[in-house]
């Protein structure tokens, strides 16, 4: 019985994660930044506004992210939530917040160029140290340096979420 309820635990919370975080159908990415953190059904079934306009339209849905999203500061993926990202770490917070008003755009910046590279942690359902932690075939694959950090990034958007591997320690799987 309790491994029964343990499964049904584990199915539920899978279940929450692909309500929250996206689909459990992966599509391929490219290894652009740009691409791998913008997950067109994640951002268009988070923002109403977005799907009406541009239903699940991969190009547009990247164009609008690229021109608009990152300026207005929108969540584009399960691994880049910009509010969670500059409430995490308050060295982000004083450096990208002027005046008030936080400049979008230079935080999602710093992720892409330094963030990844340094392990920090951009959404509550995608941890990099974590999910490499967690498996040796990716740590076999990928590494452990920081300079390939977008591998694990881009493998969990193609794969670990259908394959409900743990990628945080908010959600555990186990």
């Amino acid at each position: 019985m309790k491994k029964f309820l343990h499964l049904c635990c584990f199915v539920a919370v899978i279940a929450v994660m692909f309500i929250f975080c996206g689909t459990a159908i992966a599509e391929p990415v490219t290894d652009n930044l740009d691409d791998i953190l913008c997950d067109r059904i994640y951002y268009a079934d988070k923002y109403g506004d977005l799907k009406r306009a541009f239903g699940y339209d991969h190009d547009r849905l990247l164009q609008h992210w690229r021109e608009y999203g990152v300026k207005e500061g929108r969540s584009s993926s399960s691994i880049y939530d910009p509010q969670f990202y500059i409430n995490t770490y308050p060295d982000l917070k004083k450096a990208f917040t002027h005046n008030g008003q936080v400049d979008w755009a230079a935080l999602y910046n710093h992720f892409k160029t330094d963030g990844i590279k340094e392990g920090r942690q951009a959404s509550r359902y995608f941890n990099v140290g974590t999910y490499r932690d967690n498996y040796a075939d990716l740590r076999q694959a990928f590494g452990t340096g920081g300079n390939n950090h977008w591998k694990y990034l881009k493998h969990w958007r193609e794969y670990g979420m259908a394959e409900a591997r743990n990628a945080t320690t908010a959600i555990n799987t186990s």
